[in-house]
């Protein structure tokens, strides 16, 4: 081979590993530390406004809010509303999904406790906390994409106990959702579980990105990857697997 085609074929070869590189540009976040916002302390239970007089009793359990590592699991929350989130395919096609909403609120959390009777028959029992959430909303109008991403002080069922969780929610219809993956980050003094489906896996590699501490699960047949560097880092959307990109 001459010089010249020698020099060409290096500069071609570094142009190709060049592109593949640029492909593979590290996924980069800002630095961000989510603090709990400075609410003067006050309890938000009281009677259902929905169903009013649906109990005999509320007992007021407190405010219970999340640990501070139970915040560090959700990292989209500290991107910017209306960011695109490019994700794509095994053939390199892109979906884009938007940053709609992010939300750090408290509210009550009310259980019905059935062990404990009221007079009235049609009354229950009720138990509430005052608890904290984290929410981020991801969407796609045109492709009808909508997750919305909790992380929360949660009550279990029919107990006066919580757990730190994280819930990924996906629209199947309008203002109807189903639950893809259930997290107990934390289970505080309450006996919850992670869904039993839910895996964990310390390297994967993911249309060619390799991740790490990533979970996966697919509760309603849609299977999501979740970590907590990224946050969702991979969904199922017509039967192929789309995955998050730099950006």
């Amino acid at each position: 081979m001459s010089p010249l085609k020698y020099f060409f074929s290096i500069v071609i070869l570094s142009l190709l590993f060049g592109c593949g590189d640029e492909e593979l540009l590290p996924i980069v976040y800002p630095e961000c530390t989510i603090t709990f916002p400075e609410f003067e302390p006050f309890s938000r239970c009281s009677d259902d406004p929905v169903f009013p007089g649906l109990y005999c009793e509320i007992e007021d359990g407190g405010e219970e809010y999340l640990l501070e590592k139970s915040r560090t699991f959700i990292p989209q929350f500290c991107l910017d509303e209306g960011l695109l989130l490019p994700y794509v395919n095994d053939s390199k096609e892109i979906i884009e999904l938007e940053i709609t909403k992010t939300r750090h609120s408290r509210g009550a959390r009310v259980n019905v406790i059935n062990s404990i009777e009221c007079p009235i028959e049609s009354q229950y029992y009720g138990f509430c906390i005052t608890g904290e959430t984290i929410k981020v909303v991801l969407e796609n109008d045109e492709k009808n994409i909508v997750y919305e991403i909790d992380v929360s002080t949660t009550l279990q069922d029919n107990e006066k106990t919580f757990s730190d969780q994280l819930i990924i929610e996906r629209e199947i219809a309008d203002r109807e959702y189903v639950s893809d993956m259930i997290i107990i980050l934390d289970r505080r003094q309450s006996s919850q579980n992670s869904s039993s489906s839910l895996e964990f896996t310390s390297t994967i590699v993911l249309n060619g990105r390799t991740f790490l501490n990533v979970y996966s699960d697919q509760l309603f047949g849609s299977m999501v990857y979740y970590n907590k560097d990224y946050g969702l880092i991979g969904f199922e959307y017509q039967n192929e697997l789309w995955v998050l990109q730099n950006f």
